[in-house]
């Protein structure tokens, strides 16, 4: 078998080969705190000089609030609060950093959080106040206050467009020390939060939704002092599966506890976007938690198209080519996320190619005298929620003839051959590859093709540059 042949089989082969006890609480296996990584910065730190006469200490957005009232401080200290993206699992909003961490009031400051409708999206009304430890660990603030909006009840969620989310949640600081803890940050969570609140896919495609809950556990019977109103928050367990379930389109179904699937509708519905909801019932059946979202549904995109270049090497044991072509491929929906390839609109062409070596002899090539489509299959597969793409395929063989010279001066003709293949295993996918923009997929490739002994190998760079057409 030579070596198109045998390039040819492998090919085929690869191508078939915080809750009372009425409301529903996330499960969890132990009394130890959740423990995340630190939040990042977001934006820049919000500075304030504050001195005996009292002050505070507020972000633009009022989503934080530091209130130093007089005789707290005996002079001029200058304050500052970092926001932070928020680790907790079923965390609101943002987590804020306080500095200096030393700082210690003679009266007890007020620190406010106040989360914002849109970090309130998909999120229950059973919402408490948490710090974040220097070990990354997270504690429940026993002694903060909540103050719900007005019309909101306390076992029921209603979401921006019924109204009714907490207004704020307070706590008294004497400094940034509870008991044997630092502060490091604070930041508001809730028992149940739906991830994300909002979402867009495309009609008649499905998309992932969890369902995130943490909930404060018992304050440990030996506590040290200053840690009483300290509850480690427990986020290990996912929660129970909904009691219900609906969507004003498409359909809602459980597929874990804690996941859910959306399948938008065939057509775009009007309204749009959908409205979906999971419903969990208090153990007594009187209280209920539901956790609102919504999905935009989109137009599908019907193909991909795009430019694809390569910069490839062909080596066996007995031959080695480099090359360069290019073409266009255009791959048309065959379901949710599938692109196929599409041969009767796809094209690659040879455009250089030097032989190296076969058997031994030096070889100078000429122009390719034809491109053999061969066995054209390829795919592309989309995942959007995740932003990832596998992509692979083989397009086909360009064919050409060169003169050889041996080292002994005698002169002959040979045929070469280039296989034009994407993605990184017999020319097929193995596993996903991130993407930032859609429209860009590129990557290094390379294939070990044949049955083993010949180690055909082709080193190459494709680039696919593609635009959607409906």
């Amino acid at each position: 078998m030579n070596l198109r042949s045998s390039l040819l089989v492998a090919l085929l082969l690869a191508a078939t080969a915080c809750s009372s006890s009425t409301e529903p609480t996330p499960a969890t296996t132990s009394n130890e705190p959740a423990v995340t990584a630190p939040g990042t910065p977001v934006g820049a730190p919000v500075t304030a000089t504050i001195g005996a006469a009292g002050g505070s200490l507020r972000t633009a957005d009022g989503r934080f609030e530091l209130v130093v009232p007089p005789g707290a401080l005996a002079a001029d200290t200058q304050l500052s609060v970092q926001a932070l993206t928020h680790t907790l699992p079923s965390g609101v909003g943002l987590s804020y950093a306080i500095s200096p961490q030393n700082v210690t009031f003679a009266q007890p400051a007020t620190v406010r959080l106040a989360p914002n409708n849109d970090d309130q999206a998909g999120v229950s009304d059973q919402q408490r106040l948490a710090m974040q430890d220097e070990s990354g660990a997270w504690f429940d603030l026993r002694d903060a206050v909540v103050t719900p909006q007005a019309g909101t009840k306390s076992t029921t969620l209603k979401l921006a467009a019924e109204g009714g989310r907490i207004d704020s949640i307070t706590a008294q600081l004497r400094n940034l020390n509870r008991g044997t803890r630092l502060m490091k940050s604070l930041g508001v969570y809730a028992n149940l939060r739906l991830t994300p609140a909002s979402a867009s896919v495309r009609k008649g495609d499905s998309t992932t939704l969890g369902i995130a809950g943490c909930d404060p556990l018992p304050v440990p019977a030996a506590a040290p002092p200053g840690e009483e109103n300290l509850a480690p928050v427990g986020c290990k367990g996912a929660p129970r599966n909904a009691d219900a379930l609906s969507a004003s389109a498409g359909s809602l179904t459980q597929v874990a506890p804690g996941q859910l699937r959306y399948t938008a509708p065939s057509e775009i519905p009007t309204p749009n976007p959908v409205n979906v909801s999971a419903t969990y019932n208090g153990v007594n059946g009187s209280s209920r938690v539901i956790l609102l979202g919504a999905v935009k549904i989109i137009d599908a995109i019907e193909r991909y198209e795009g430019d694809i270049k390569f910069n490839g090497e062909l080596r066996s044991k007995s031959e080695t080519v480099t090359f360069t072509a290019s073409g266009k491929l255009v791959f048309v929906r065959k379901e949710a996320g599938t692109y196929q390839l599409d041969p009767a609109l796809s094209t690659v062409t040879l455009e250089t190619a030097k032989q190296v070596t076969i058997s031994g002899n030096t070889c100078t090539l000429a122009a390719p005298t034809k491109n053999d489509p061969g066995t054209t299959s390829g795919s592309l597969n989309i995942d959007e929620p995740n932003h990832s793409y596998t992509f692979g395929g083989l397009v086909g063989f360009a064919s050409g003839t060169g003169n050889c010279v041996s080292s002994t001066g005698s002169t002959s003709t040979k045929e070469f051959w280039v296989p034009f293949t994407f993605g990184t295993q017999n020319g097929f996918d193995i596993g996903s590859r991130p993407y930032t923009d859609i429209s860009r997929l590129d990557g290094p490739a390379e294939h070990y093709i044949g049955d083993g002994s010949t180690q055909n190998r082709i080193n190459q760079e494709f680039t696919f540059l593609g635009t959607g057409a409906k």
